[in-house]
């Protein structure tokens, strides 16, 4: 995820110049894939409550995950919870 100032300028640039395609947009944050490579996006936001720059993992099946990381001594700040295109874990 990376924090932007402006959501529809970061859109179109990172649409226009640096060809990602939009994939979905949920109130101050969108997703936009990455045409070459299916499955992989960049997440624009501008939310300053989170990190200017943030690294996140996709996986089928967050709840498990989660139930996995938590037994190997993770710490989940935030449950699973839905977001526009699925689900979600901190």
């Amino acid at each position: 995820m990376l924090r932007v100032q402006d959501l529809d300028a970061a859109i179109a640039f990172y649409r226009d110049v640096m060809g990602l395609e939009p994939a979905w947009r949920d109130g101050e944050m969108a997703g936009l894939q990455f045409p070459d490579t299916p499955g992989t996006e960049l997440v624009l936001h501008t939310n300053v409550q989170i990190p200017r720059l943030d690294v996140n993992y996709l996986v089928h099946d967050v709840v498990a995950e989660v139930e996995m990381l938590s037994s190997r001594g993770c710490s989940i700040v935030v449950a699973p919870f839905a977001i526009a295109i699925g689900n979600c874990a901190v």
